[in-house]
């Protein structure tokens, strides 16, 4: 796992709960580190690891924190980059949506050797999606929940998002289109603004 994704949840749970719980954290898995490498690789089993403890420190379901942790990856001025990367799909939500069969090849051209779990979007009758998560990252299906919904907000439009039973193994999210353009939305502009401060790392 590159360190990115690591350091992305240390950035996380520092904005949200303070450097002192962080370090609470670490204090008590000896194998965390206090400040992860961004480009460093380490091992998948230390991240899965990582997002149990934080859930058990915060007594909170681990979907409902990794939800969050999706969130904020795009919704936090430490995330513009991810967030510039996901609204270049489209000018609208559903453009969006199904730009996400692309995602996997625009952040490996972003970032070599993230490697993402596979995501492919299905198109059903009307307005209704299907976001299909390979499984290697257990748990990434929420943080994509987090990252559809605030994106959602981002564009102004209403919709319902939720899991689905897995099939075949692959995790399954549903995405209904309730109003494209329920909302004005955030402005956003495409060039990355200089900003003083802060590490600026998503998944």
């Amino acid at each position: 796992m590159l360190g990115l994704v690591n350091k992305a949840i240390e950035n996380f749970t520092i904005d949200s709960y303070g450097d002192q719980f962080w370090q609470d954290v670490v204090q008590q898995n000896p194998e965390f580190e206090l400040c992860f490498e961004l480009m460093l690789k380490y091992p998948d089993r230390l991240t899965f690891d990582l997002c149990a403890a934080l859930a058990a420190a915060l007594k909170r379901p681990k979907v409902d924190v990794l939800e969050d942790l999706g969130t904020y990856l795009v919704s936090h001025k430490n995330g513009q980059t991810l967030r510039r990367l996901l609204r270049f799909g489209g000018e609208s939500y559903e453009a969006f949506l199904i730009s996400l069969d692309e995602l996997n090849e625009r952040s490996e051209i972003a970032l070599s050797g993230l490697a993402l779990p596979a995501l492919r979007i299905e198109r059903h009758s009307g307005a209704l999606y299907h976001l299909v998560v390979a499984p290697e990252w257990p748990g990434f299906e929420a943080v994509m929940i987090g990252i559809l919904r605030a994106l959602a907000d981002d564009y102004g439009a209403l919709v319902w998002i939720e899991p689905i039973e897995p099939l075949r193994r692959m995790c399954r999210i549903e995405i209904k289109m309730l109003d494209a353009s329920f909302s004005a939305g955030r402005q956003f502009v495409l060039a990355a603004a200089d900003a003083a401060g802060g590490d600026d790392v998503g998944l």
